[in-house]
């Protein structure tokens, strides 16, 4: 849409809850294009140790970010042949 609407032009963007997060994924990889990012009750994630992925590349990753995200303690995700 930006491509067609605003064209060469660095944008604000605006989100609110999971909009913030699809924001920041937005401006992590278009950054050329994000001139301001504005979060309104942004998703905020808990935990201690290394940043979270924004993005999961497995499916043990995206249990252990949605369980950051809704604040739940940290639980083994059932091993899945068929999801890596």
């Amino acid at each position: 849409m930006l491509d067609s609407e605003a064209v060469g032009e660095r944008v604000t963007l605006v989100g609110n809850s999971m909009g913030g997060w699809v924001a920041l994924l937005f401006a992590l990889r278009s950054p050329q294009r994000v001139r301001l990012v504005v979060l309104e009750n942004g998703t905020g994630l808990r935990g201690e140790g290394s940043p979270l992925e924004l993005v999961p590349k497995t499916r043990t990753e995206a249990q252990d970010l949605a369980n950051r995200v809704l604040g739940r303690p940290r639980v083994p995700c059932p091993a899945s042949s068929s999801t890596t």
